[in-house]
């Protein structure tokens, strides 16, 4: 599909910027996504008899506090991720110890490195806080989209041109952007510059 592209360009209409202006950034300008579902079985038990059982429920919220320090304790200052749990199943009726429990959350991340650091990082603590409560955990993960790293000679390129269109004072710097887009998948196969566009 890629056979003789020299490069990609895309751009995104962005309301946040007034009509006629161009957003660039070079690098890392958009992060990557990825989903996962967190898994604890433990063991049910009545609800008056904790003992006889494994509180999957009393796991899977260990798991949730332990998750917040992720990105403080384990990401370099200097980069940027995020890592956020949005939702908990578990348990079947309130006199019955939830022996499953589900959460679902997001990550993203600025580059490969970050990506895996996290993955790594979330797969440990959801397995040893499990086991600590004596439950079992696992994480299932599933890519969204790459980050957008925006090649920087493409971009002297584009700013050069655009200059000429629409005057150097709507040319602006945005900085790095938390949202994420799947036109990398186009500039992780050949080189590529991603801009928004004023509406």
């Amino acid at each position: 599909f890629f056979d003789g592209v020299d490069c990609v360009i895309g751009m995104h209409v962005m309301p946040s910027l007034l009509m006629g202006e161009l957003g660039f950034h070079d690098g890392g300008f958009m992060f990557g996504g990825e989903r996962f579902r967190i898994v604890i079985d433990g063991k049910s038990s009545h609800g008056s008899m904790p003992h006889t059982g494994v509180d999957a429920l009393l796991a899977a919220s260990a798991v949730v506090v332990n998750a917040q320090s992720i990105i403080s304790e384990n990401l370099p200052a200097k980069d940027s991720g995020v890592l956020t749990i949005c939702t908990m199943k578990a348990g079947t009726r309130h006199n019955i110890l939830a022996g499953h429990a589900e959460m679902m959350g997001t990550t993203r991340y600025y580059n490969e490195k970050d990506r895996n650091l996290l993955k790594e990082t979330l797969d440990r603590v959801v397995h040893c806080t499990a086991e600590t409560f004596g439950a079992r955990g696992h994480v299932v993960w599933d890519q969204d989209v790459p980050a957008v790293e925006n090649d920087p000679v493409i971009g002297k390129i584009l700013r050069t041109a655009a200059e000429k269109i629409v005057g150097e004072d709507h040319i602006l710097e945005i900085g790095k952007q938390t949202g994420s887009d799947d036109f990398s998948y186009f500039s992780s196969k050949v080189p590529g510059y991603y801009l928004w566009l004023g509406c």
